[in-house]
């Protein structure tokens, strides 16, 4: 029988372990290769607030973190290349948060939010920033290491947006680099994300929204301020850190965005990459 003092000694070793642990990032034995990014204890914080402009609807608020600190990137990128993987190989990354977002929730939120507040309507106003797009340096550091590593193919997993939607998104640098990323987003399986007369309002505002990104290449550039902001194809513009060209892929409904739970199901071949939305009711599921 253990003796209180011995317990005790046990877990304040136990805690000590916990507290002093810092490598919660790690790389998987799948093919390819998967590297979890830990986005929750490696951030890094801006403590100056977000300076509010004339007219804006959302009050001044702490500027959002970078997910994943330069430290951070530093430790992942050694674990990435201990576990034996080499450059030149394709790479799976896994991060909880999209790097490309589809901007629907948060363009539902301002757009329509601040007009049902105005019509006395008691709706909850406390925005989520915790997204790598809110981050213009934190973003781009995402681009530079993920460029430097570079892998033969780059596609990135990633969930927490109760929504599914499929990106391929080819970057540029300043100093001519190229990276290529295939970004695959499928969340949640079990959780009900839009029910309600709330959730099929907010379906409709997504579905609309959608269409407008349908069809549609998306060019983008990163000023030296870190702040991202989209262009015209033929914007000449030398001042940027890095541009790209985003394309939002048909997924099996016809839409670039599926708001029904599902689970997805990623095929890597050598000359394709394929990703299929399984629903709670599939026959692989039971």
């Amino acid at each position: 029988m253990l003796t209180i003092g011995k317990m005790n000694t046990y877990r304040e070793d136990w805690q000590t372990t916990l507290w002093n642990y810092d490598n919660w990032h790690f790389v998987a034995p799948t093919h390819p290769n998967a590297i979890f990014l830990d986005t929750r204890t490696k951030r890094d914080y801006n403590s100056n607030p977000r300076p509010s402009k004339f007219g804006e609807i959302i009050e001044e608020t702490t500027r959002a973190p970078q997910l994943l600190s330069k430290d951070g990137w530093e430790n992942v990128t050694n674990t990435l290349f201990k576990s034996g993987w080499n450059s030149g190989s394709p790479l799976i990354i896994v991060s909880p948060s999209p790097l490309y977002g589809l901007g629907l929730i948060e363009t539902f939120l301002h757009d329509f939010v601040y007009t049902l507040r105005v019509l006395g309507v008691n709706v909850q106003t406390t925005f989520d920033f915790e997204a790598w797009k809110y981050n213009g340096k934190g973003f781009t550091e995402f681009l530079h290491y993920a460029a430097s590593w570079k892998p033969s193919k780059c596609i990135i997993l990633s969930g927490d947006v109760h929504y599914a939607s499929a990106v391929n998104a080819k970057i540029t640098f300043k100093d001519g680099r190229k990276l290529t990323l295939n970004q695959l987003t499928s969340s949640p399986l079990k959780n009900m994300s839009f029910g309600g007369v709330w959730g099929a309002l907010m379906k409709q505002i997504m579905a609309l929204n959608a269409l407008k990104r349908k069809n549609n290449e998306i060019n983008r550039i990163c000023t030296p301020s870190y702040y991202i902001k989209e262009v015209e194809e033929e914007d000449k513009s030398d001042t940027y850190l890095w541009k790209d060209q985003i394309k939002y892929q048909l997924l099996d409904n016809k839409s670039i965005i599926e708001t029904k739970n599902n689970l997805g199901l990623l095929l890597v071949r050598r000359r394709s990459i394929k990703n299929i939305l399984l629903n709670p009711d599939h026959p692989l599921l039971k």
